[in-house]
């Protein structure tokens, strides 16, 4: 699920470091992206992410700390603290903070549902997800915010023992992105996304996911 506030899709003990290389074309938009599962056993996880870029006179890091707590079998909630501080050379930076809360329900071994809602930002996602057989998942979710227009979004997922295939379209504001991972060995997996953003264009990260011990 598109739940970024859920640990449940991440890997217990690995690290993921991601590259974004001069997005839409603007070097100064290059940034690095580091998550890491710090806790993770039978039924909490707790983990991390930190980001940050660097150009044209501005700086911005922005912090994810996340935990994620198995109720039943079938209920697992989760909360991420979203920090971020920015600013230009010569100015005082600015802090954002906010809040996300976050709920996965596991219907049975073909449906999953699933919600999150920002607090500061007032929006809301919501997404079904079925599993069609041990290698495909298709998925649809609902993006409302109190400022844009409410966006769909479409994903399908395809993953084996030696490649996993993404492909995801959403509405508001027009977007398809392509993504792939390959394991190299029972440590590394490489990955590599493609993005297309209507009125800006196109942009491409590459990932590196290892498992840490």
């Amino acid at each position: 699920m598109n739940v970024p506030t859920l640990c449940a899709s991440f890997p217990a003990h690995r690290v993921l470091v991601r590259l974004d290389p001069a997005p839409f074309g603007l070097t100064e938009l290059s940034s690095v992206r580091l998550d890491a599962s710090i806790v993770q056993n039978g039924t909490l996880c707790v983990a991390g992410s930190v980001a940050g870029t660097s150009g044209g006179g501005w700086t911005e890091c922005t912090l994810r700390p996340t935990a994620s707590y198995v109720l039943t079998s079938r209920w697992t909630v989760g909360s991420t603290m979203l920090l971020k501080v920015a600013g230009a050379q010569g100015f005082p930076a600015v802090v954002e903070a906010d809040v996300i809360l976050s709920c996965l329900a596991y219907v049975d071994a073909e449906w999953t549902l699933a919600a999150m809602v920002t607090t500061v930002e007032s929006s809301v996602r919501m997404a079904c997800a079925r599993r069609i057989d041990t290698n495909w998942t298709v998925e649809s979710g609902l993006h409302i915010t109190a400022s844009t227009v409410p966006s769909v979004v479409l994903h399908g997922r395809y993953a084996d023992s030696t490649i996993s295939l993404g492909l995801g379209i959403e509405t508001a504001p027009t977007r398809v992105r392509i993504a792939a991972m390959i394991p190299t060995s029972a440590i590394f997996t490489l990955g590599c996304s493609l993005e297309y953003t209507a009125q800006l264009g196109m942009s491409a990260s590459l990932s590196l996911c290892f498992v840490a011990w």
